[in-house]
């Protein structure tokens, strides 16, 4: 059943985009513009009438389980306030909010259930599509909050959540997301762990644990018990990232302590405990807020086909692998371009 006044219309053809003007002088967005195509980006129609002239709008959601269902957020500065969408964005209901949202996580399945970080690090479950709002729990720590996977996890409407104990210590709780009170959290590590070191990434769960000051990272195989990562003899971890939960492997970044502006590849086992070495020396790069950029591209729609660029004697080569990481061999240019002319490389 269609809300009154919608439009049927093919999802591939509406367009909306969300342009934001900002003022230099005041140092922040003073006006806001929501415009929405329905004939592939041809045309568009300006929409602030329906969405409020005087609302400055921040972020533009879209449910990745029904395209139809929008999300708008108004700038916190301003109002404290969302607009939802259940028809492709042709209109809006407008619901005031008691707190104000930094970052949304949408359900992987269900897709009106959303949770919704403040700025408090407060942790807020919608199962209204931002209808309605239940505070889940508090001290989360950013970006460390995780919706539960049917078939890993014993609940759908789990969540696993690090939380801030006290001096800098966290701990991993699960707990179902309309009853986390304390009687109903589960420790599936029972200790502190090291702050913002949670990551629940398909069958894994990741966890870094301080032993006589040095970081153990432990790693949790379909949600059964954790077990130390098991590397190479002589690696001295300063630091580790996840990079791929494919297939049954974990595919991870490591920067020895010798490392500053390169990582080493490694490939796991089925259980992401023991690990061999893939390649050594990938370029890296610092991202925005700390977060680390490692020269791997994987191939989309070929598995196995890995492209990296690679610190080889002061310079940057770039190698690939047809089974994921087994081979490697330094990726040759062209002969000739698309048009017949010659291509001048030299290795």
């Amino acid at each position: 059943m269609r809300p009154n006044g919608a439009e049927i219309q093919n999802p591939n053809q509406v367009i909306l985009m969300l342009t934001k003007y900002y003022d230099f002088n005041s140092g922040r967005v003073t006006e806001s513009s929501l415009w929405r195509s329905t004939d592939y980006g041809t045309t568009y129609e300006k929409l602030n009438e329906k969405v409020g002239t005087k609302s400055i709008l921040s972020y533009l959601y879209v449910s990745p389980n029904n395209k139809r269902k929008i999300m708008l957020l108004t700038d916190p500065e301003v109002e404290s306030s969302l607009l939802i969408s259940l028809d492709e964005g042709a209109s809006y209901q407008k619901h005031s909010l008691g707190f104000d949202i930094l970052s949304l996580l949408f359900h992987p399945e269900q897709e009106d259930w959303i949770l919704a970080y403040s700025h408090d690090q407060k942790l807020y479950v919608s199962v209204e599509f931002g209808r309605r709002w239940q505070l889940v729990h508090g001290n989360v720590v950013p970006n460390r909050f995780y919706w539960s996977r049917l078939g890993l996890d014993k609940d759908q409407g789990m969540i696993h959540l690090e939380i801030t104990v006290s001096d800098g210590r966290s701990q991993y709780i699960t707990c179902k997301l309309q009853n986390c009170s304390d009687g109903n959290k589960n420790k599936p590590f029972p200790g502190f762990i090291i702050s913002n070191s949670l990551v629940v990434q398909d069958e894994y769960v990741f966890i870094q644990v301080s032993v006589s000051g040095q970081a153990v990272h432990y790693v949790s195989y379909k949600r059964n018990a954790f077990y130390p990562m098991k590397l190479p003899k002589y690696t001295l971890p300063k630091d580790l990232q996840i990079i791929s939960t494919d297939e049954n492997q974990v595919l991870a970044a490591i920067q020895d302590s010798h490392q500053n502006d390169s990582y080493n590849l490694y490939m796991s086992d089925y259980r992401g405990l023991f690990f061999t070495l893939m390649l050594e020396d990938v370029v890296s790069t610092g991202g925005p807020e700390d977060n680390v950029m490692i020269d791997l591209y994987e191939v989309a729609g070929i598995k196995g086909v890995f492209l990296s660029n690679k610190v080889v004697e002061n310079q940057v080569k770039t190698y690939i692998t047809y089974n994921k990481g087994r081979d490697w061999r330094l990726l040759k240019a062209p002969t000739t371009d698309l048009q017949g002319n010659k291509v001048y490389c030299e290795q």
